[in-house]
């Protein structure tokens, strides 16, 4: 795949706040609208450059990959945080890529991504990966307890270990192979992250879906099939369903996370959305 320069810069998101962006940038300029991509809980914007670099070499776009809220050099969270201060952060990174930009969210990042959705009407595409929402119950179930008891005594391995198994669903199994991946101290680091927004997502809880009925922004919702269940698949399938003329696409043999373990069919995943895309100006 050829080099492309990832750049950095910055928005004043929700209250004047910093949001940092990487950003890959074709080798010829282009006229074509630019891409957003919005990482989920546990991730950060770099966890998605390498998806981005594969974007800007296939459609030449400017891919844009923000670091959102309690991570890396952007802002901390705030006294007033919520999902809506997000979908804040993110409207004003839309304001600047302008008239149809491509967004596209995965896991948290997607359910910031769908509610900003309703306060746009000049997005060229939709595409969200896995949005964990809260139809009828908590995301985190019981859980969010014990991972607050866990950080209060700063132990970042349980709190994070609870992630996976209570409320990602990962097996013991999954678990004890991400134990032994050099990411793993990495995401210790988001782990009281991830708990504030986990707390700010389970807020959500009996979201109605009906409003969303009124879209007409082209929408591609992306599961993975090892993702047949709550927090991920279930909400996939219901926001397809409600979505007019929504895609609900499959991703064989993979679940969550496959911008690590599928990043080239991820990536061809999301291109088929982007040149599907109208062109609006």
């Amino acid at each position: 795949m050829p080099v492309v320069t990832p750049l950095e810069g910055m928005v004043r998101g929700h209250n004047g706040a910093i949001i940092r962006y990487l950003e890959t940038v074709p080798a010829a300029l282009s006229t074509e609208a630019p891409v957003v991509i919005l990482h989920g809980t546990l991730n950060t914007g770099r966890d998605w450059l390498d998806t981005a670099a594969r974007i800007t070499e296939r459609t030449g776009r400017r891919v844009l990959a923000p670091h959102r809220r309690g991570r890396a050099t952007s802002a901390d969270f705030g006294p007033d945080y919520d999902v809506m201060v997000e979908v804040t952060d993110l409207c004003a990174l839309l304001d600047r890529t302008g008239p149809g930009t491509i967004l596209i969210g995965h896991s948290y990042g997607a359910v910031v991504s769908l509610l900003a959705s309703t306060a746009r009407t000049d997005l060229g595409a939709l595409v969200l990966y896995e949005p964990p929402l809260p139809l009828d119950r908590p995301v985190t179930g019981g859980a969010l307890h014990r991972i607050r008891a866990a950080l209060d005594r700063r132990d970042l391995d349980t709190a994070l270990s609870t992630i996976h198994l209570d409320v990602l669903g990962d097996s013991a199994h999954t678990l004890a192979q991400l134990r032994t991946l050099p990411s793993w101290s990495e995401r210790l680091t988001l782990a009281a992250s991830s708990c504030v927004e986990l707390a700010a997502l389970d807020e959500l809880t009996g979201l109605d879906l009906a409003p969303y009925a009124a879209l007409t922004v082209p929408t591609t919702v992306i599961q993975g099939a090892r993702s047949d269940r709550p927090p991920f698949g279930t909400p996939a399938r219901a926001v397809a369903s409600v979505i007019p003329g929504a895609e609900l696409v499959v991703l064989p043999g993979h679940g969550h996370v496959a911008n690590f373990t599928a990043p080239r069919e991820i990536a061809d995943l999301f291109v088929a959305a982007i040149d599907a895309a109208p062109v609006l100006r």
